[in-house]
């Protein structure tokens, strides 16, 4: 008989086993909430306290220490021992803040292709679920309605100054881009050093360009053989002569 407890959730059902649940998230008292136990008038909760404290160290292989108050030895030896799961993982966490912030760091988000971990298959149910719990399908969709694209402004003018050449400066070429396609002014901005655009109007600059690179180099390819074809052709007549 297997125990388990599910949770609805917006995303979807979160199913967990309850065997062993309380054992991995068992978690020890501050010292401070110790001591005020300690000091209850009510006999049986400072026993309580004593008890769970001694059962704790006897599951860790720790020997018993020689008393739970003061500040003496066996104090000490509690304090080091009654880590508790939250100090552990601040600890943890604040390590793993000072490796993160000395590299570089590049994130990657893994999705498992199939549930057994096998090759060469591909459960598109599962993947889905994936997207959809991690909140990579909210987020994909957050950013296509905000300012998604963002350029530097000599990037801009680089990558799409061709397009309109005629413009004097980033906003007369944006400008000019929107009257082409008919967009509106909330689909750019312009801010100090980047230009911000939004991810269905980008795509129409981004094949314009493509277009007219292609273009480009189409004549530039028909003026050079022209060009190559009208050399040899003086040349020969040089030679006929």
């Amino acid at each position: 008989l297997t125990l388990t407890l599910t949770l609805t959730l917006t995303l979807g059902e979160v199913t967990y086993r309850c065997m062993g649940f309380c054992e991995k998230n068992r978690e020890a008292l501050d010292d401070d909430l110790n001591d005020v136990i300690l000091t209850a008038r009510n006999p049986l909760v400072g026993a309580a306290i004593r008890t769970t404290q001694v059962q704790a160290n006897f599951a860790a292989g720790v020997p018993r220490p020689r008393s739970f108050s003061g500040h003496g030895p066996g104090r000490q030896e509690a304090k080091a021992h009654g880590l508790s799961v939250a100090n552990q993982f601040k600890r943890s966490l604040r390590d793993l803040v000072v490796t993160v912030a000395s590299t570089k760091t590049l994130y990657v988000r893994c999705i498992k292709p199939n549930p057994r971990q096998q090759p060469d298959a591909l459960a598109a149910p599962s993947v889905l679920q994936q997207l959809r719990y991690s909140g990579m399908l909210e987020a994909v969709r957050i950013r296509q309605q905000g300012y998604s694209v963002r350029f530097a402004h000599a990037d801009f003018a680089h990558r799409f100054g061709g397009v309109f050449p005629e413009a004097q400066d980033l906003e007369e070429l944006l400008s000019a881009l929107q009257k082409l396609f008919q967009a509106s002014w909330q689909d750019w901005q312009i801010g100090r050093s980047r230009v911000f655009l939004k991810a269905p109007f980008y795509g129409k600059l981004e094949r314009l360009a493509r277009l007219r690179t292609r273009v480009a180099a189409t004549r530039i390819t028909r003026s050079y053989r022209g060009f190559r074809r009208r050399r040899g052709a003086a040349r020969i007549q040089t030679w006929a002569r």
